[in-house]
């Protein structure tokens, strides 16, 4: 019995960190994020605060954040230029995959006021009330 505890708990251990959510795992790899309810006071506050969305065009064109710019993530790399430096920045996709990815691209370029948008658009949407 005091064999199989050990493993046991390790099975435990391994599930948990299977089914982690990504913005856990990003935050863990050194992606700085900002909540759902802390985005939402910034954009309604009126602060300069840009939301960047990596997703794909047919993605924006079914929802996004009002006021967002779209940079598709596969794009980023030629177009980092527009995303101005002397503001804060919120970079969201999907989920949080894309933009962890597109944050970390623009840590390497100099940027230092940008932040992923933990639990992406789905997470948005679903804490945004519907008209």
């Amino acid at each position: 019995m005091h064999r199989i505890y050990p493993y046991f708990l390790a099975l435990i251990a391994g599930f948990f960190l299977c089914f982690a959510p990504v913005s856990s795992v990003s935050a863990q790899n050194g992606v700085p994020l900002v909540g759902i309810a802390e985005a939402q006071q910034l954009k309604d506050s009126g602060k300069n605060v840009l939301f960047l969305d990596v997703r794909t065009q047919a993605e924006y064109n079914a929802g996004h954040i009002d006021g967002a710019l779209l940079i598709p993530l596969d794009q980023l790399p030629s177009r980092y230029a527009e995303v101005p430096k002397d503001q804060d920045v919120i970079v969201y996709c999907r989920s949080g995959r894309r933009s962890a990815e597109a944050v970390a691209l623009l840590q390497d370029k100099g940027y230092t006021r940008v932040k992923g948008l933990d639990g992406g658009f789905l997470a948005w949407e679903q804490s945004t009330p519907k008209p």
